[in-house]
């Protein structure tokens, strides 16, 4: 009886070890598979947005008035919804 059961504890443990092996090797395809197709994809994503900062970065120096008030306003913006969210979130004791 305890042979039988140490002989069907070790056949599990085969198992799950052979079970292991076969989800590790699943795990790193899949991943090989993503990358393979993120990595372009965020090369390109990359070169767009340096692209678009140096185009952000020359109109700029172009019209420095217009980027100052678009930072100004920008900010000031983001310290209203600041406002109203701090006021949102506090609980009305």
């Amino acid at each position: 009886m305890a042979r039988d059961l140490n002989s069907t504890v070790e056949s599990l443990q085969e198992q799950l070890s052979q079970l292991r092996s076969v989800l590790q090797q699943q795990a790193r395809e899949k991943a090989s598979e993503a990358s393979s197709y993120i990595s372009p994809r965020a090369n390109r994503l990359s070169r767009d947005l340096r692209n678009e900062g140096f185009g952000l970065a020359e109109a700029a120096k172009r019209h420095p008035t217009a980027a100052t008030g678009a930072v100004f306003g920008a900010l000031a913006l983001g310290a209203v919804l600041g406002l109203f969210l701090s006021g949102a979130i506090r609980d009305p004791d």
